[in-house]
């Protein structure tokens, strides 16, 4: 007599399975990458920090050598950010003032509260200040966020 072997069970995913594992994954997606996002972007806002602290201290540089506060052609300075995601302006400049703004650009205007970081210095002291579409006009909270202090 000879056994019967029992019939072999196909290897491998059904399409049922393998769509559930696609929906799963999309799920998991749609949850992260927003989160993502907002870690990016903040990351990314280093870059205009770091160019207005380098902008204030080419600044103050001036100030001490011409009693006054000098233009970005004066200083020698770039009108992008370091890694080219914020422009750079001086929105005025004096004796004893001047204001800087970091606008960002591309992808990074996303930043929706800190898409525009603000440093005014008068007569020595520095205030920080964050906005939208041209204002600076984040409460404190908000700032501190904006500039990580």
């Amino acid at each position: 007599m000879r056994r019967r072997r029992p019939a072999c069970r196909a290897k491998g995913f059904t399409l049922v399975e393998a769509l559930l594992v696609v929906m799963l994954a999309g799920l998991l997606a749609g949850i992260a990458l927003p989160g993502l996002r907002q870690v990016v972007l903040g990351a990314r806002r280093v870059d205009a920090l770091a160019a207005l602290l380098q902008l204030q201290l080419a600044q103050e540089r001036h100030h001490a050598l011409h009693r006054q506060y000098g233009s970005l052609g004066d200083l020698r300075q770039p009108e992008r950010s370091p890694a080219g995601h914020y422009r750079l302006a001086l929105a005025s400049a004096a004796a004893d003032t001047f204001e800087a703004h970091a606008v960002a650009t591309g992808l990074q205007a996303l930043d929706a509260p800190c898409d525009r970081l603000t440093l005014r210095v008068a007569f020595g002291h520095a205030v920080r200040a964050s906005g939208r579409d041209g204002g600076a006009d984040n409460d404190d909270a908000a700032n501190r966020r904006c500039w990580r202090q």
